[in-house]
């Protein structure tokens, strides 16, 4: 399979995630300023950090602990398909449909991600990630066969003729390590049940949802090195999408 660019990516989100060892400096009211100055994302709602603690003491029995607290801000364009999060220990940028391109997204993480730091005294980067979760349509012809548009399909078990040859639904989870570049991915393949278009055919909804990230301390956190990392990923994750698909599951999204 060749890679190349398709003109409607059936890309239903794409996001960029740098998480942080957070430092005793920051604070709740830095991270409002942030959120505040994100002009272009007008909707803004609180995020709250979650605990749950279960505990068994000989003289009380069990004792249950829950604790909340703000742990930083969700925002919205006024579109509602551009997501920002900026919390304590995290920044995500999340794009819905329409995706745009991949320099889109960057650039925008980037930029957002040099006023985060701005308000936020992080001081070292501790993960960073990307993640693609595309929705395929697939038709339901008289003689539909997944291997015409999945390359990773799983044969079926045989045995004599005790089971059929056929599937109604499946669904795949593998890890990958992509040593080449210090990172990991993990590769999600699920159907869903059937739908119908108005009017048009029937179709079966196909989730192809792939994750790479890496884990490592880095403290030159205004450096080039992780959006070099993130250019990277996005070659492996373009492997990895094409490497899953055929031509006839591609040729709606060309």
């Amino acid at each position: 399979m060749e890679i190349t660019t398709l003109k409607n990516p059936p890309i239903i989100e794409a996001l960029l995630e740098i998480r942080f060892n957070p430092n005793k400096d920051i604070k709740i009211s830095k991270l409002e300023e942030f959120a505040n100055s994100l002009t272009n994302y007008p909707n803004k709602k609180p995020v709250e950090s979650q605990r749950f603690e279960f505990m068994y003491l000989k003289e009380a029995g069990q004792q249950h602990k829950f604790d909340a607290h703000p742990s930083g801000f969700k925002m919205h364009n006024a579109q509602n398909n551009r997501i920002v999060i900026g919390e304590i220990d995290k920044l995500v940028v999340s794009f819905l449909p329409p995706y745009e391109s991949w320099p889109s997204l960057k650039d925008t993480t980037r930029d957002i991600f040099n006023k985060y730091i701005g308000f936020v005294p992080q001081t070292q980067i501790s993960r960073i990630g990307m993640r693609y979760i595309n929705k395929l349509k697939l038709p339901l012809t008289d003689d539909f066969n997944f291997q015409n548009y999945i390359t990773t399909f799983q044969p079926l078990p045989k045995y004599n003729d005790e089971l059929p040859n056929k599937l109604a639904k499946f669904e795949t989870f593998v890890v990958v390590p992509l040593e080449d570049i210090g990172c990991t991915s993990t590769i999600r393949q699920v159907t869903l049940d059937a739908e119908e278009e108005t009017p048009g055919p029937a179709y079966l909804p196909f989730i192809l949802d792939v994750d790479i990230f890496q884990i490592k301390l880095q403290e030159d956190i205004k450096g080039n090195d992780i959006w070099e990392t993130f250019n990277k990923m996005r070659e492996k994750r373009n492997a990895i999408f094409f490497g899953s698909l055929t031509d006839a599951a591609l040729e709606p999204y060309k």
